[in-house]
């Protein structure tokens, strides 16, 4: 049995960066026509938010997902953790959210469906282990709340469009798809379990079939300002599924 799919990351809701609102008409069209819905990670931005604190940003963060997910009751939607949204009280209420709510699974590393692979992808800023990625997430457990000054000047970043240059520098394809292979084949996910595609965010740069060591990967970048972000649409064969 075919099931159709998306795949869309790094919404970054609530930061003045973000730019989500310009494809969420879009998405809502795609999320109708699929039957799996996977969000990739860093939905929400606590660090650079900018509602008054932590507390004000997850409730409004939830009360989008809660929206959303009731508007799309009918669909699987799967929520993978990002490093922009790991923390232990939104982490916990998201999981309580799917206890009560069968057709979501909230996962905080990884999630396979057939031979396709969804992670967000922020290993690739650390050594490729479960190890190195745990400790670089339990770094980001307490985000600290930027200030308006920070703000302003992480604003000014964007407007000099510096991430598109540090994503020419640091997040090239074959680097990063080289550590995430290493990262799967370390955690044996690769090369037992028939995977083949492999989607991504993190990294804010929209990749559609780069190919390596017989794998294919995707990145759905970032509606953020001046850089690039696409709703991936797929399909999937077999019913096999897994998730951490």
């Amino acid at each position: 049995m075919t099931r159709r799919g998306i795949f869309t990351s790094d919404f970054h809701m609530f930061s003045d960066r973000s730019v989500v609102d310009s494809i969420l008409p879009n998405l809502e069209q795609a999320a109708g026509n699929a039957d799996l819905i996977v969000l990739g990670g860093d939905i929400v931005d606590f660090k650079w938010s900018r509602l008054p604190d932590q507390k004000h940003t997850e409730q409004a963060a939830l009360e989008w997902f809660q929206s959303f997910s009731d508007r799309h009751r009918g669909k699987q939607i799967v929520y993978l953790i990002g490093n922009h949204d790991w923390t232990p009280s939104y982490l916990t209420r998201l999981n309580l959210l799917a206890e009560t709510n069968q057709h979501i699974q909230v996962f905080e590393y990884w999630y396979q469906q057939g031979d396709a692979l969804f992670l967000h992808g922020d290993v690739v800023h650390s050594r490729p282990s479960q190890e190195a990625l745990e400790h670089r997430r339990s770094t980001w457990s307490s985000h600290g709340q930027r200030g308006r000054l920070q703000n302003s000047l992480y604003n000014l970043v964007f407007l000099l469009r510096l991430p598109l240059f540090i994503n020419w520098l640091i997040n090239r394809e074959h680097r990063i798809c080289k550590h995430l292979t290493r990262y799967l084949q370390n955690e044996k996910l690769l090369p037992d379990r028939g995977i083949r595609r492999i989607f991504f965010g993190h990294t804010h740069t929209v990749i559609k079939g780069y190919e390596l060591e017989g794998l294919v990967f995707y990145n759905s970048g970032a509606p953020l300002k001046h850089l690039g972000s696409e709703i991936l649409q797929f399909e999937i064969q077999g019913d096999f599924s897994d998730g951490r």
